[in-house]
């Protein structure tokens, strides 16, 4: 469950970030190769510690709100259950 979440907080603090960040852009900027980031947010693999800092810094959240059921940075955001 922790990389399913991983992988949906990662796309989504990318959109966040800048809603026309590409994943490739985004790979670039913070210096991983794209193919990896792409499986990352598909969920198919799991980024070390390292790259999750990177990723965290470049999308402006922290490590805990990529790996949270609940991230801050979508407090936010209103859903059919609020």
């Amino acid at each position: 469950r922790t990389h399913e979440l991983l992988a949906e907080n990662l796309r989504l603090a990318r959109g966040r970030q800048d809603p026309a960040m590409t994943q490739r852009e985004a790979a670039q900027q913070a210096k991983l190769d794209p193919n990896a980031l792409s499986r990352w947010e598909r969920g198919e693999a799991v980024p070390d510690i390292a790259a999750v800092k990177i990723l965290a810094e470049l999308y402006r959240v922290t490590v805990d709100d990529l790996v949270a059921e609940r991230p801050s940075f979508m407090a936010h955001r209103v859903t059919p259950e609020n």
